[in-house]
């Protein structure tokens, strides 16, 4: 019994043995980590301080920067014109180059070392005046300014009108006449409010996480020798301590910026806690991992009520296709479009399904044929990587349909209800195709008879082109032929100003019609049926008073008949042939025909002109190469414009010259079935 009493005390004594030596295992590890993590916080503490104090030294450089900079800028102003420098001057270079937030609270000269400007004047006029000789605690740094020319810095000093301040002082030198050394002419001083320079040294660090403390200090120019400093903001005490200290270069001295934590250096990590706590590791961890897994969950069904909520406050359709193409999510919107209810949502149908219900319920209203093709074709759609539709609903309502496939197959789909913009664009289009019908109206009502009268006002610019007045004047004596010259340069200068208004009358109808032109006239290739004395007419009609100002006998025959052609390519060929045989044709005639031939149209333009034909600049061209001419001559006029194959509209160019009889230019077009009864139409110009 009592050796099993021993034998329990033993086991109990090794227990607590092996507990001891665990426990103190432990505790060696927590003060080994505690060490560790001690030495590391400090030196990550000592560098955010470093970084601290070395953001302070850029501050405080860059702030005396600033003000050396102002003090230099007024001190070459003042060398350079010393004569005319004064008050004005002065504040404007300090305005310009003083910011708002600055230290800087006046800037004065001192002319021989009294103050005659100061800025800003209102704050500091007691400056004025100011003898630095009579002052006997300024004149010591005034004079070693004016004597050292170099920027000398004192402070904190206290201020003639209130306050402390640092004053940058620095001489300014005038430059003598040729040969003569400079001479010493004043000094500037610059002065600083104590309180908004240490001020701005902290703003620096407001939104800094790491609690710190400064003081800063002025090192006396023998402090090698004596150790001698002069406190300028802060504690000194700090200096004493294991801190951060930093030097920071000033003009004509040097400062020390000391920084360290408020309480001192830590003397336990901030981990030392946690590591007192490792015996109640497996019961926390435990308890934070539950605590994560409702935290999930709760975030994602919140998430989830989010995303819903989102989905069914806009004015969109949205559903989601898995990749089987089964419908697993949708918002209201697109259930009231495609009519689905909840029960058929929850079955998970498939978009074939979908499109087969909608076809039987009739809810697709354009015209195509809802066959077994049409179904399949809608499906295959659905393969695509990103697709845009526009579908008809009942009661004239058009959604677009937007698709795209994401990259784990899921089809994503947004519909959008259109029905106001497709209702504005049919309106838009009828619109359109009014105002155009209305302008070719305008164009042949006004244009023509327009073109008339300015052929027929030609005469009257060239009246001796006509037989009468030639008559006249080979009958006529000297005294009546001075009268019948007398009246017929009357007769011309009343038709040149007719003239020159029908012309600006042209030009306002041009325009009026040009932005219909531009939708209208695009070649389409494509063959339209029109008259012929329709579109012929007005564009011959358009160089009669070109030809008769050339004195040519100008006519135009057109025996009507139907056209199948592309007008515009029409317009522009007729207009080259007339033009061209206007230009190469002296005296004689030139005669427009129109005229069927067969199933063909023959529009002719002959003229008696025994010049060749030219192309744009004048260049003499054979028969042969007036077709590549034609082409040319249109894409000069519209350089975007896309001429068409005139073989592809049944249309061809042929020419013949005559040195004798002239030219004949044919531009053979096709001729419809549907004839009417027909005119012969023939102006003639005598």
């Amino acid at each position: 019994m009592m050796g099993m009493k021993h034998s329990v005390r033993a086991v109990k004594k090794a227990s607590l043995l092996q507990a001891a030596i665990l426990l103190i295992g432990f505790g060696g590890v927590i003060y080994a980590n505690e060490v560790f993590n001690l030495q590391k916080e400090k030196e990550e503490l000592r560098a955010e301080m470093r970084d601290i104090a070395e953001s302070m030294r850029v501050k405080v450089e860059t702030e005396l920067n600033q003000v050396v900079l102002l003090a230099n800028a007024v001190g070459l102003a003042i060398e350079i014109e010393p004569e005319t420098f004064d008050q004005e001057r002065l504040s404007t270079i300090a305005r310009k180059l003083t910011d708002r937030g600055s230290s800087v609270i006046n800037v004065a000269v001192a002319p021989d070392l009294i103050v005659k400007y100061v800025h800003p004047v209102e704050e500091n006029a007691s400056v004025i005046g100011l003898n630095y000789r009579q002052n006997g605690a300024q004149y010591a740094a005034a004079r070693r300014a004016l004597v050292s020319r170099e920027p000398i810095l004192d402070g904190p000093l206290d201020l003639i009108q209130g306050g402390q301040g640092f004053i940058l002082r620095t001489s300014i030198e005038v430059p003598g006449d040729a040969g003569v050394i400079a001479t010493n002419w004043g000094i500037i001083s610059v002065v600083m409010d104590t309180a908004k320079f240490i001020s701005l040294i902290h703003e620096t660090h407001s939104g800094t996480t790491t609690p710190h403390t400064m003081a800063i200090r002025r090192v006396s120019e023998n402090a090698k020798i004596q150790s001698t400093y002069d406190a300028i903001a802060g504690d000194q005490r700090l200096f004493d301590r294991n801190a951060v200290v930093l030097d920071v270069p000033v003009p004509s001295g040097l400062w020390q910026i000391v920084v360290q934590p408020p309480e001192g250096w830590p003397i336990v990590s901030q981990k030392f806690a946690r590591n007192l706590m490792y015996f109640g590791v497996a019961f926390c961890v435990t308890l934070a991992l539950f605590l994560l897994i409702v935290t999930l969950r709760s975030g994602r069904k919140l998430a989830e009520v989010r995303m819903r909520n989102a989905l069914e406050a806009g004015d969109q359709g949205f559903a989601l296709y898995d990749p089987e193409d089964r419908l697993i999510q949708c918002n209201s919107r697109y259930m009231s479009d495609n009519n689905l209810t909840p029960e058929m949502l929850a079955q998970k149908p498939t978009f074939e399904q979908l499109v087969r219900i909608a076809v039987a319920e009739n809810r697709f209203t354009d015209d195509a044929v809802k066959d077994e093709a049409w179904i399949q074709e809608r499906v295959k759609m659905r393969q695509e990587t990103t697709a845009v539709q526009h579908a008809r609903y009942p009661g004239g309502r058009w959604l677009k349909v937007f698709t795209k496939r994401v990259d784990d197959g899921c089809l994503i789909v947004f519909t959008m209800d259109v029905t106001e913009i497709i209702k504005a664009k049919e309106a838009a289009e009828v619109s359109e195709i009014a105002k155009t019908r209305f302008m070719d109206a305008v164009s042949h009502e006004l244009k023509t008879p327009l073109s008339i009268l300015l052929g027929y006002n030609a005469f009257l610019e060239n009246p001796m082109h006509l037989k009468s007045v030639s008559a006249l004047q080979g009958q006529a004596s000297r005294e009546a032929l001075l009268q019948v010259n007398t009246v017929t340069d009357e007769v011309k200068s009343h038709a040149q100003r007719i003239s020159a208004a029908g012309e600006h009358l042209h030009t306002l109808i041009n325009k009026l019609l040009e932005f219909t032109q531009k939708s209208r006239d695009e070649f389409t290739g494509e063959g339209k049926d029109f008259r012929a004395g329709q579109l012929v007419g007005p564009i011959a009609e358009r160089f009669r008073s070109e030809a008769s100002g050339k004195g040519l006998e100008f006519s135009v025959v057109i025996e009507e008949t139907n056209i199948h052609a592309d007008p515009v390519y029409v317009d522009r060929s007729l207009s080259r042939m007339v033009k061209n045989a206007i230009q190469t044709t002296d005296k004689g005639a030139v005669k427009v025909s129109v005229y069927p031939k067969g199933d063909k149209v023959l529009i002719e333009v002959r003229d008696t002109g025994n010049q060749v034909l030219t192309n744009l600049d004048g260049t003499p061209l054979t028969s042969s190469d007036f077709q590549s001419d034609l082409v040319d001559f249109i894409k000069a006029e519209d350089p975007d414009s896309n001429v068409p194959n005139p073989q592809s509209m049944g249309a061809g160019i042929t020419v013949e010259i005559d040195g004798v009889r002239g030219k004949l230019v044919t531009l053979e077009l096709p001729r419809t079935a549907q004839q009417k009864q027909v005119a012969v139409e023939e102006r003639r110009v005598a």
